[in-house]
């Protein structure tokens, strides 16, 4: 069914339909899946959605695999994300590369490096479904942007994979 969704060109719908059925099913995901999960979701303006089977809502509730190494995190929309936005924007002042960006949302987080992807977005947020760019803040203050979410979260996760076994 979520297969058929995409096929027609239904791709919100079938990302929440996955969702769905990965938490009716019980079926564990890693934290990287998660990540590209949002991706898709934020990618296709479905993020932002909120009526019933919201991804946001429903991605959390996902049974995590057991991934002891992989360092990433979805935050977007949970208290340690609301903490590091405000982290971050308390940071950015005159001459900070994001010092344009009107609004900014931690999306992704590795606990082992400090790194994290955020989402830049419009005056008009509500107007513009999709982030413009992304941007990757890292525990140096280096500041890397991005025009793809996707090529943001290769970036972040290339910094520090998990330990290959």
């Amino acid at each position: 069914m979520t297969q058929d969704m995409w096929g027609i060109g239904e791709c919100e719908n079938a990302i929440s339909e996955l969702c769905l059925r990965l938490v009716q099913h019980r079926i564990p995901i890693t934290e990287s899946t998660r990540g590209w999960i949002a991706a898709l979701a934020e990618r296709h303006g479905y993020w932002e959605y909120t009526g019933p089977d919201n991804v946001p809502e429903l991605l959390p509730e996902c049974v995590t695999a057991d991934e002891q190494d992989a360092p990433w995190t979805l935050i977007e929309r949970t208290r340690r994300g609301f903490a590091l936005t405000e982290q971050i924007k308390d940071a950015v002042g005159p001459g900070h590369p994001l010092h344009d960006a009107v609004d900014l949302a931690a999306w992704y987080a590795c606990h082992r490096c400090g790194d994290v992807l955020v989402g830049l977005y419009d005056r008009e947020r509500f107007l513009a479904v999709f982030a413009p760019q992304f941007a990757i803040v890292r525990s140096s203050n280096e500041v890397s942007t991005f025009e793809s979410i996707f090529d943001a979260l290769d970036a972040l996760t290339e910094n520090c994979a998990p330990a290959k076994r």
